[in-house]
């Protein structure tokens, strides 16, 4: 309500400015007359932006903005007034209202979102990444001390820490992004106490979350939509029109439209760019998601490392059966899927022996890979019988396999574990044939 006041009080400001000759940013498209208007002030709530093109113009209107301010006895908050000049600043450069020097400063936080001289919004990232890392700790420290299941852990970290990452990057999306994406993979390989070998694709799709950068371009590319798509009297989408017919004539490089107009075209969806009218944005996600699992998916078929984890991982996301199976034996699960291991196919690398030259030291001439020591190595052998059902080992095979890692059965499963901790133990502690 009293933002409202507010707003309703200062009504008549922009009419004050401009009877008073105070400077404006000009704002026209030249191919339609019809966009025409100026621009002297932001307000939103009770913040106020003043806006100017020059050092003369904008003492000018600071000068009408202070005398508006004392016929209403309006009070301003001489501590929280700054000054931003972009682009290059001139020296001993100072400015006053009521005979106070406000303070120039090189960035500004406005409404979530922090402008710096040189008009980049990186630091806006930084400081979405620092807060998105304090609320993701918490959640950990949280899970750690209440047993929350790794699904619930997803849930939070899907609900309370990507929408701090994702803050306002409808308006700073084009800038690169990769210290949010490093904040997701460090909350997956945390939670499944994966190593940092692990690829970062395997990380997403076991806990079923999405690369960043795909979230931030759904974001960009469905704000865009909104405003060009909104009435056709709002300013927003005024300023946009102009901007776009800049871009489109090559008059001036917008980095915002140019990345809704790269993403668009590399998606062969340009005709949204034309048409925004036209736009679907289930399509257009689903057209980046499926781009996603493709890049999984051929990841996975050309590295030998993952042939196993290919073969046993039946669809994307967490599965919630692991939910049932207590610390640490999940662990043990998560790690020897994804070859978090010391096993002979493992090792075998360091020292960079041929893949199909990695033999398990017991039987000689079999890979020492996951299958063969759950389903086939004699050394084992015992105590696969204790732990697995006989239908897996007798004649295995990958789909019988992939049947035994997919289970629903929480004893199942519970039992499994069980026995890749013997294996992995078995190589943890060094054992050598």
């Amino acid at each position: 309500m009293s933002s409202l006041l507010f707003s309703i009080f200062l009504n008549d400001l922009e009419s004050y400015l401009n009877e008073n000759d105070c400077d404006y940013i000009f704002v026209r498209d030249h191919t339609h007359m019809h966009v025409f208007f100026k621009l002297f002030i932001l307000l939103y709530a009770d913040d106020t932006v003043l806006l100017a093109t020059s050092i003369s113009k904008f003492r000018k209107i600071m000068k009408e903005y202070e005398n508006y301010c004392a016929l209403w006895n309006v009070e301003i908050n001489f501590s929280k007034s700054k000054i931003m000049i972009f682009g290059t600043q001139r020296k001993n450069v100072q400015f006053h209202m009521n005979n106070i020097e406000l303070e120039i400063v090189k960035e500004y936080h406005y409404l979530g979102i922090t402008f710096t001289k040189n008009r980049r919004l990186i630091q806006t990232i930084k400081e979405n990444t620092a807060k998105g890392k304090r609320a993701m700790f918490a959640i950990i420290t949280r899970a750690k001390n209440e047993g929350l299941t790794i699904s619930c852990q997803i849930h939070l970290f899907k609900t309370i820490v990507l929408p701090i990452l994702l803050y306002g990057c409808e308006v700073w999306g084009f800038e690169d992004v990769g210290i949010l994406e490093k904040v997701q993979i460090y909350f997956c390989r945390h939670i499944l106490k994966l190593n940092k070998t692990t690829q970062k694709n395997i990380l997403l799709y076991e806990t079923g979350l999405i690369p960043i950068n795909i979230l931030v371009k759904c974001r960009v590319v469905k704000n865009w939509v909104k405003i060009m798509t909104g009435k056709t009297t709002k300013y927003v989408r005024k300023m946009v029109e102009c901007l776009l017919v800049y871009y489109l004539n090559t008059e001036h490089k917008s980095n915002w439209i140019h990345f809704i107009d790269k993403t668009l075209t590399e998606n062969g969806m340009r005709n949204f760019f034309l048409n925004p009218y036209s736009y679907r944005h289930d399509e257009f996600t689903l057209r980046l998601e499926d781009q996603f699992h493709q890049e999984v998916n051929n990841q996975l078929n050309n590295s030998n490392r993952t042939l196993f984890y290919r073969a046993i991982k039946a669809k994307f996301g967490f599965e919630e059966i692991l939910d049932e199976i207590k610390p640490p034996l999940v662990y043990y699960l998560m790690k020897f899927k994804v070859g978090n291991h010391k096993l002979p196919v493992e090792t075998g690398k360091w020292d960079q022996t041929p893949h199909n030259e990695r033999y398990c030291h017991h039987c000689i001439e079999d890979i020492g890979d996951e299958f063969h020591y759950v389903f086939l190595c004699p050394l084992f052998s015992q105590l696969r019988k204790k732990y697995i059902h006989p239908y897996f080992y007798n004649r295995p095979n990958m789909y019988k396999a992939a049947l035994l890692f997919q289970r629903k059965n929480r004893k199942v499963i519970t039992r499994l574990c069980m026995f890749i901790k013997i294996i992995v133990d078995y190589f943890n502690e060094g054992y050598r044939y």
